[in-house]
């Protein structure tokens, strides 16, 4: 059994779907590299959030095999289920209770439209 057959980290916060392999079997990130890679993606294909303060329904897979925001492809991303329980506030000010979702699941206001959200 693969121990990355439901994806992995590294130790610089990256989240992919499968690591790359060296030719001494050694695992590495996709994404920069670094062989110091763990199994496990602690939850961010369950929903997340990108550090720009996009909120997902689950990340998109990126052509390197890294997962990244589905609203600006960044990799900088980390896991945050139900994020908008208690609601939220866009950039704008507009509070909400339950966001929008773009059609990739993005969150967004459901106001403005803009992505810039942050939880209660």
């Amino acid at each position: 059994m693969d121990p990355f057959d439901r994806g992995g980290s590294c130790a610089n916060g990256h989240y992919f779907a499968s690591p790359k392999q060296a030719g001494d079997g050694t695992y590495y990130c996709p994404k920069c590299n670094v062989k110091n890679v763990a199994p496990g993606t602690d939850g961010v294909e369950d929903g997340g959030c990108c550090r720009r303060g996009h909120y997902f329904e689950e990340p998109t897979q990126l052509g390197h095999g890294a997962f990244g925001c589905p609203a600006c492809e960044s990799t900088d991303i980390e896991p945050a289920t139900e994020p908008f329980d208690d609601g939220g506030v866009c950039e704008n000010g507009h509070e909400f209770r339950v966001p929008d979702r773009t059609d990739d699941g993005v969150a967004r206001c459901r106001e403005c439209g803009t992505r810039e959200l942050e939880p209660n």
